[in-house]
């Protein structure tokens, strides 16, 4: 059995997605919209995969997928936002962009999943890129103006 931990602010969107895994595979979904509530299920559960929304309550998406990457978890990040999507790209994120298809994310997730020392791998690489992408959108922004 595995488990997969899904942080964003949208019960609907939990719900969804919980039913999804749990109707394909041999897996639990936990949900939550807090990223410290996050942080804390990374630190004391075993966890298969964290699937986290840019934009969540307490700290950023970007922070749980570093906590999860520093405990050897895979992450898929998602968001809905066009600059954070644009950003997860540079960066070098695994994501995808919402509104997903439902087996969009289940592929995605089973990528993460079945390379996760890949994955790991990728998103402590985003992380350390995150500033920098960051900067130049920054400075993009203040030169068009």
């Amino acid at each position: 059995m595995r488990t997969v931990l899904v942080v964003d602010t949208h019960p609907d969107l939990w719900d969804m997605i919980r039913d999804a895994f749990e109707g394909t595979s041999d897996t639990t979904v936990l949900c939550t919209e807090s990223g410290q509530d996050a942080a804390r299920m990374i630190r004391d559960l075993p966890l298969a995969l964290v699937i986290a929304s840019v934009n969540v309550p307490d700290m950023s998406g970007y922070e749980v997928a570093k906590i999860a990457a520093e405990f050897d978890v895979p992450v898929l990040m998602m968001s809905g936002d066009l600059l954070a999507q644009d950003t997860l790209g540079q960066a070098g994120y695994l994501h995808v962009r919402k509104p997903f298809r439902l087996h969009e994310l289940l592929g995605l997730a089973e990528v993460a999943m079945s390379s996760p020392s890949i994955n790991i791998a990728q998103t402590l690489a985003g992380d350390a890129r995150l500033a920098a992408v960051e900067a130049a959108t920054l400075a993009e922004e203040v030169g068009a103006f």
